[in-house]
């Protein structure tokens, strides 16, 4: 018998240690892809009428942050979770395919949901305006780190002529190493709290996704993805991750091809 023992001890052991060295693999793995990212130039073609600009899809945040801020952002996850908890599992593979309902070129899907000053925020209100938005939470890093960039996009621009906004999302990261104090919501009250959390520390407008997550599903579950969206509601430009820096090189493009076709309509007049 103890014989028996023993070998189911070591057995036991060695099953454990083998668990833990795939565990720290994948999960070294899973940092190393998490912070990789394709640094692409921006390509536009004009489709219909409409400037569309390509989409880029990259599995992580990468390029986009210095080693500092991706350092930064990485200290904040357990990417353990990222082998451990199913939900995560998932978000893996939306971010290799976007998991998305509509591309470029696509109509927007309209959304009317409630922002953390109480008022309605409707997609279809801003027609006749170009809007820039990113979906965002107060535990997804990349996106409070997008946050301020994003205000500067908003100070840059008319407001006639953009819109820039926060789509309140899902908790990414609650209980983790950067926010043990946060917990996922289980109701739209409790997502409205977060959501006003985040609202204490920008400037920007935010507009709460139910608990339903209805808006976040119809455009893709990712964590932080953004979307360009013309004059007309069509979607001109997405990315996995939001860039202000991207978001930005669509919008200078739209405008000035906005003036040429302005003044193209004037000489022929």
């Amino acid at each position: 018998m103890r014989y028996k023992s023993r070998i189911t001890e070591l057995m036991t052991r060695k099953s454990l240690i083998f668990v833990a060295a795939v565990a720290g693999l994948t999960g070294g793995s899973l940092a190393a892809w998490f912070l990789w990212g394709a640094r692409r130039p921006m390509k536009a073609r004009k489709v219909g009428g409409a400037l569309l600009f390509e989409e880029h899809i990259t599995p992580g945040p990468g390029n986009i942050y210095s080693v500092a801020e991706n350092a930064e952002m990485a200290a904040k996850i357990d990417y353990s979770r990222f082998v451990t908890d199913p939900l995560k599992r998932r978000e893996v593979l939306d971010l290799l395919t976007f998991g998305s309902r509509v591309g470029v070129g696509e109509q927007a899907p309209d959304f009317e949901l409630t922002a953390t000053t109480g008022e309605a925020v409707r997609l279809r209100d801003l027609r006749g305006r170009h809007v820039a938005f990113m979906f965002a939470a107060m535990t997804c890093p990349p996106a409070r780190m997008q946050t301020p960039r994003f205000e500067a996009l908003r100070a840059k621009y008319r407001p006639d002529d953009v819109a820039v906004l926060l789509v309140y999302s899902r908790e990414r990261h609650a209980g983790e190493r950067g926010y043990p104090d946060l917990e996922y919501a289980s109701s739209d009250a409790e997502k409205m709290a977060l959501a006003r959390m985040l609202a204490a520390r920008t400037s920007l407008p935010i507009a709460v996704d139910g608990i339903d997550e209805s808006t976040l599903g119809s455009y893709g579950p990712v964590p932080n993805s953004c979307y360009v969206i013309n004059r007309q509601g069509t979607i001109v430009f997405r990315s996995t991750w939001a860039d202000s820096r991207k978001v930005e090189r669509a919008l200078d493009a739209l405008l000035a091809e906005e003036k040429v076709s302005h003044w193209d309509d004037v000489l022929v007049e």
